[in-house]
């Protein structure tokens, strides 16, 4: 997390264990949270990140935490399983929410799931669409999780 990034009262987790909690403090590069049930734990600012905007278990929607909260994109993640090219328990990004940059769709969010190499295309995603604001491209993206579970 960088530093001009960090804003009090956002949620956030800790990298490696996972904690979440709601930033309540910081003082030099350490970051009081509270999590859910009212206890408070610390953390050094560089080992957090947004904590995931959904997740079921299995499935997550992570925001990047390289940008500040309100224009980062999201990531469609899941656990690494065997057939992964990764440790188990590890994870995997399968689709992403980016806001476009240039052209007609300047300013919506594109949303796009990982595919098997199509030579027609040319292309290993799945275009999804076009959304107006990045709360509707990220409720799209999580749905999608469904129809990549049964693929």
């Amino acid at each position: 997390m960088k530093p001009e990034f960090f804003r009090a009262q956002d949620r956030y987790q800790e990298r490696i264990s996972k904690r979440i909690g709601y930033a309540t403090h910081i003082e030099n590069n350490e970051v009081t949270l509270t999590d859910e049930k009212g206890d408070t734990f610390t953390a050094p600012l560089d080992s957090l990140e947004y904590a995931p905007v959904k997740s079921d278990g299995e499935y997550w929607i992570k925001l990047n935490s390289n940008y500040p909260i309100t224009r980062t994109n999201a990531f469609l993640c899941h656990k690494a399983g065997d057939k992964d090219a990764l440790p188990v328990g590890d994870h995997v990004c399968i689709g992403g929410a980016d806001q476009v940059r240039f052209g007609d769709h300047q300013g919506q969010w594109q949303v796009t799931i990982d595919a098997p190499y199509d030579e027609e295309t040319d292309s290993d995603v799945r275009f999804v669409g076009y959304f107006a604001s990045r709360k509707e491209a990220i409720e799209v993206l999580w749905n999608e999780r469904k129809s990549i579970a049964t693929d």
